[in-house]
């Protein structure tokens, strides 16, 4: 769900939007991470206008945060 705003927020165009999904969706068929950060700003509750990620929460295993298997 987090991963679907974002697409509305980053795609500007409804081709542009279709691109982005189309990562994200290869990705998953492929097994692979998300490899987005989107889902680990919402997990460390940061806005993402607010600041970068610190390492530690990057490094952070929890369910959303799509750059770590659990």
């Amino acid at each position: 769900m987090v991963s679907g705003w974002r697409l509305i927020q980053e795609g500007k165009t409804a081709e542009s939007r279709a691109e982005i999904a189309g990562v994200f969706i290869n990705r998953l068929e492929a097994g692979m991470n998300l490899g987005s950060d989107v889902t680990t700003y919402y997990a460390a509750k940061v806005d993402m206008s607010e600041r970068d990620l610190y390492v530690n929460e990057i490094n952070d295993r929890n369910y959303y945060n799509r750059r770590k298997k659990l």
